[in-house]
C-alpha cells in the first residue's frame, strides 16, 4: 500500500489485490470516524460507473489527488466528516474502509484498516 497525506487531507492510495478473485471496488473512505455503525452507513460508495475492477495479482490507485477523476477524489476526514487541514510533519490517525464486491460470487464486503500518515508538503 502506498500512501501520502498532503496538508490538504487528500489521500494517495494504491492497493494490491491478492485474494485469488477479481473484485470490483465500489468505494473507499478515509476517516477518523470509528463508530461500529459507520461501515453500514451507506457512505462508502463511489456511485454509478466510477467503480474499479481489479483482478487478483494486480494493483490499482484508489486515491490520487492529482487525477482528474471522481473516483480519485478521496479525502480523509475528521470523525464528523469534516475537512482536514494539517501542518507538514503532523500525524493523522484514522481508518480506511474499502467497499468491494467479488465479481464471481457477488458477495459484498467492507474491509477496514488503521491508517497512520504524516502530512507532507
Amino acid at each position: 500500500m502506498t500512501n501520502q497525506l498532503k496538508t490538504t487531507g487528500k489521500l494517495y492510495l494504491t492497493i494490491g489485490q491478492g485474494t485469488g478473485k477479481t473484485i470490483m471496488i465500489t468505494g473507499v473512505i478515509c476517516t477518523q470516524n470509528s463508530s461500529i455503525a459507520f461501515p453500514t452507513s451507506g457512505k462508502i460508495l463511489y456511485g454509478g460507473s466510477n467503480n474499479l475492477t481489479v483482478s487478483s495479482g494486480s494493483q490499482v490507485t484508489v486515491g490520487n489527488p492529482t487525477a482528474n477523476s471522481f473516483i480519485n477524489m478521496t479525502n480523509c476526514s475528521n470523525a464528523n466528516g469534516g475537512a482536514l487541514t494539517g501542518t507538514v510533519g503532523a500525524v493523522y490517525n484514522g481508518k480506511i474502509y474499502i467497499n468491494y464486491t467479488e465479481t464471481d460470487t457477488t458477495l459484498v464486503r467492507i474491509i477496514t484498516g488503521t491508517y497512520t500518515a504524516k502530512y507532507e508538503a
